[in-house]
């Protein structure tokens, strides 16, 4: 059965549209002739006591022992004994409209709420997700450009630092200097050439305004903290996952893919209206806020960080017709050069040994 609709019917009836209220319960019944709520209901929107007592009976035909069915035969008896308005509506009707008038107002307050937290948590999501891949952009091209010079200076600091220690072979400092310059350069030397591999290969960053529309919609659909259960929660990590990937790449069919193959999924159809949905929804804020709080800090933390404020005076730099990254290169050049000349000079000395 309809939950919302059988909601709105008995809310309704509440302010005296009975016959409307009727009318909707009796379509509804039509679908759920077995429903003892609703033959209830029915029973107490009819417009005369021979028609509720026929749903009343009705009802005691499929379940005699159901409490309710006491409660409007009850009603039945003394509406006809004090002939009763028949606009009435028994106490005990009122109370459970009441109650259920108030969990339907709570759950129409807390979905605004919960899309107005999906909304902001999606423009999170994508804001972390593009700077994430802004960064890692910047970072290749940084070690691509500067960090080559480093790898190469290094390179020139761990053979300076292997010629002293050869001539101080007693001195436990200068032979672990050696060292510990010899594995720096051997892990920058790594890194440029990985950072110079996926400069080569990934297309640059720049999402157009569809894969953008795109992300947003899949993440409103499939994000983990929107799951009911656990198990759902680690298909929808896993999809998501392959959601932020296809962003990064630009790859806007894979996004469309992920999406059709959702929608078409039982996980995509919403449930029904009921008191159990409000708590699965309550839980859903919960998970909601908790995410964005973690995203607020990681968010936080990434423009905090050196590479993000390298980037920023990079870009600055950029506007104003400077290279910040060719400029650093350059200054290391002039440390390379003073290195590559000391260096020599050791190797002289050593060689006049």
């Amino acid at each position: 059965m309809d939950e919302q609709i059988f909601n709105h019917a008995i809310a309704i009836a509440k302010h005296g549209f009975k016959a409307e209220a009727h009318s909707i319960l009796l379509k509804l019944a039509q679908a759920n002739p077995n429903d003892i709520n609703l033959l209830l209901w029915l029973a107490y929107t009819a417009d005369d006591f021979a028609t509720s007592k026929n749903y009343i009976e009705s009802a005691v035909r499929l379940e005699p022992e159901n409490p309710l069915i006491s409660l409007a035969e009850l009603w039945l008896t003394d509406a006809q004994k004090n002939e009763l308005n028949r606009t009435a509506i028994p106490d005990e009707a009122k109370a459970i409209i009441q109650a259920q008038s108030a969990e339907a107002e709570e759950l129409a307050r807390k979905k605004v709420e919960l899309a107005e937290l999906e909304s902001r948590l999606v423009q999170l999501e994508q804001d972390l997700a593009t700077i994430e891949a802004e960064l890692r952009e910047f970072e290749n091209l940084y070690l691509s450009i500067v960090g080559k010079k480093l790898a190469e200076l290094d390179a020139l600091t761990a053979q300076i630092a292997e010629i002293v220690a050869r001539q101080q072979p007693f001195n436990p400092v200068a032979t672990e200097t050696a060292e510990q310059a010899r594995a720096k350069a051997q892990e920058s030397a790594q890194a440029t050439e990985e950072a110079q591999e996926r400069v080569e290969k990934q297309p640059k960053f720049q999402p157009s305004e569809d894969i953008k529309q795109l992300y947003r919609k899949a993440a409103k659909l499939i994000h983990p903290d929107l799951a009911d259960n656990e198990s759902e929660r680690e298909k929808r990590t896993r999809l998501m996952a392959e959601v932020n990937r296809c962003y990064a790449e630009g790859n806007a069919a894979g996004l469309q893919q992920i999406l059709e193959h959702w929608q078409d999924s039982a996980e995509s159809v919403p449930g029904a209206v009921t008191k159990a949905e409000l708590e699965r929804i309550l839980r859903k804020i919960a998970h909601v806020k908790n995410r964005i709080a973690e995203i607020e800090t990681t968010l936080s933390q990434l423009k905090e960080s050196e590479i993000y404020t390298l980037k920023l005076q990079s870009e600055a730099a950029k506007a104003e017709g400077i290279d910040l990254l060719q400029v650093m290169a350059e200054q290391l050049s002039v440390e390379i050069e003073q290195a590559r000349i000391q260096l020599t000079q050791l190797q002289e000395a050593e060689d006049e040994r």
